[in-house]
């Protein structure tokens, strides 16, 4: 647990927010051109796949995504490791 892992998670979680902001503005964009019959269609599809397709790579690539922050320095400066001077 250090603050470099702490940030990271902060940030997964907004990148996890802004999917599902999306998707509700691509739902509200499907009901409002659509009709019901195929906004629903069209919904449960692309709900099911978008959220399968997160998870994986939430759950595969969840490291990669880590070394790409920490390169970026999205996560700041590391902690010294426990015991080091």
């Amino acid at each position: 647990d250090t603050s470099e892992t702490r940030r990271f998670f902060r940030l997964f979680t907004l990148i996890w927010a802004g999917y599902f902001f999306l998707k509700s503005a691509v739902y509200l964009w499907l009901a409002a051109t659509l009709p019901l019959t195929q906004a629903l269609a069209l919904r449960s599809a692309l709900g099911g796949v978008s959220l399968g397709i997160m998870i994986a790579l939430s759950v595969t690539q969840g490291r990669r995504l880590f070394r790409l922050c920490r390169r970026l320095g999205l996560l700041g400066a590391p902690e010294p490791a426990a015991g080091a001077p």
